[in-house]
């Protein structure tokens, strides 16, 4: 298979109100199937 490239967000973006977008906050994000970041905390 292959390796994802990712980010995870807070929130559905696809799903919240526009100006919401703004407060969303990235989780996580993997690059090459590791992970790159993680969120600690609030």
């Amino acid at each position: 298979g292959m390796l994802a490239d990712f980010t995870v967000l807070s929130a559905d973006i696809m799903k919240i109100p526009e100006p919401e977008i703004l407060k969303t906050r990235a989780v996580m994000t993997v690059i090459g199937g590791k992970i790159v970041y993680e969120r600690t905390g609030g």
